[in-house]
C-alpha cells in the first residue's frame, strides 16, 4: 500500500465524489482527517481532553471543501476544539449545501466533472417547495378540522333520535354508540397517514433537487481518476486499514470510501 502513487491534487473527498457521485458527511469526514494527515490540523490535549488545533495559518494551498471544513469545525478561530465538537461540526457540514457547492466547485476546477446549470438556487427552491408543501399541510388540517366539526354535528343532531328510539329498542341506540365510537379512529387514522406521505414527498423532492447540484461526471479525466480509485477502494477493502492513524495518508481515503466505520471517533 505504501508504494501506491497518490494523486496529490485529487484529495480524499474528491475520490469519494468520483466513486459513488456522493457528497455527504463522510466526505467532509475524509476531507477533514486529511488535513490533520497533512499538518494543517493537530490533534492535541486541551484541559484534559483531546482536542484539534489549527496548525498552519495559511490556506492559499487549500481547496474550497477543505477551507469550508476549517471554517465550520473552528469558525475561523485558532482555539482549541474539543473532539466531539469537531465530530458535531462535520455531522452538520456533511449533509448542508456550503460543503456540497464547494466540494463540486473543486471537482469541476480539477477537470473531473463538467459543470451544470441548475433551474434555480437551492435557497429560491427550498423556499418555493416550503410554500407548495405549506399549502398542503394546511389544507389537511383544515380538512381533518371541517371532517371533525361535522361528525360532532351529525352525532349532536342524531344522538336525540337514536335516545328516543332506544326506549323503542335499545339495540339501535347501542349500535349507535358502536358506530360512533367506530369512526372516530379513522380520520385521525386518516390524519396520520396524510401528513407522514406529504413529509416524506417533501424530503424526497428536496433531496432529488440537492443531487442537481453535484455536476454530471462527463470528462475523460474523471472516469480516469474514478478508475484509478475504485482500484484504490478494491484494494483498501481487501487490506484494511489495521488501525487509524493520524500519520496513515491513506486513511482518509480509507472514509471517504466507506470503509471505516468508526470514522466519527477519530484516531485515539
Amino acid at each position: 500500500m505504501e508504494n501506491y502513487e497518490l494523486t496529490p491534487s485529487l484529495r480524499p473527498a474528491l475520490a469519494g465524489l468520483v466513486i459513488d457521485h456522493e457528497a455527504g458527511e463522510k466526505e467532509a469526514y475524509a476531507a477533514f482527517v486529511d488535513l490533520a494527515v497533512r499538518g494543517y490540523v493537530a490533534p492535541i490535549m486541551s484541559g484534559g481532553k483531546k482536542a484539534f488545533a489549527i496548525t498552519k495559518g495559511g490556506s492559499g494551498n487549500l481547496f474550497e471543501h477543505e477551507k469550508a471544513v476549517l471554517e465550520a469545525v473552528f469558525h475561523s478561530k485558532k482555539a482549541p476544539v474539543a473532539y466531539m465538537d469537531a465530530s458535531q461540526a462535520l455531522d452538520a457540514l456533511g449533509v448542508g449545501e456550503e460543503f456540497q457547492r464547494a466540494l463540486a466547485k473543486d471537482a469541476i476546477a480539477q477537470g473531473l466533472y463538467v459543470k451544470k446549470k441548475t433551474p434555480m438556487d437551492l435557497a429560491t427552491f427550498n423556499a418555493s417547495l416550503s410554500e407548495k408543501y405549506g399549502k398542503k399541510f394546511r389544507a389537511v388540517f383544515l380538512a381533518f378540522a371541517a371532517f371533525f366539526i361535522l361528525l360532532i354535528a351529525l352525532t349532536v343532531v342524531a344522538m336525540p333520535v337514536f335516545f328516543v328510539m332506544s326506549f323503542v329498542s335499545p339495540y339501535i341506540f347501542a349500535a349507535f354508540i358502536m358506530g360512533a365510537g367506530a369512526c372516530l379512529p379513522v380520520p385521525h387514522l386518516l390524519f396520520f397517514i396524510s401528513i407522514f406521505y406529504l413529509v416524506h414527498k417533501f424530503y424526497l423532492e428536496r433531496s432529488e433537487f440537492e443531487r442537481k447540484f453535484l455536476p454530471g461526471l462527463s470528462t475523460s479525466v474523471g472516469s480516469a481518476q474514478r478508475k484509478k480509485y475504485t482500484e484504490l477502494r478494491d484494494w483498501l477493502f481487501d487490506n484494511p486499514l489495521r488501525e487509524m492513524r493520524w500519520s496513515n495518508e491513506f486513511l482518509g481515503y480509507a472514509i471517504a470510501f466507506g470503509l471505516a466505520e468508526d470514522y466519527r471517533e477519530f484516531p485515539m
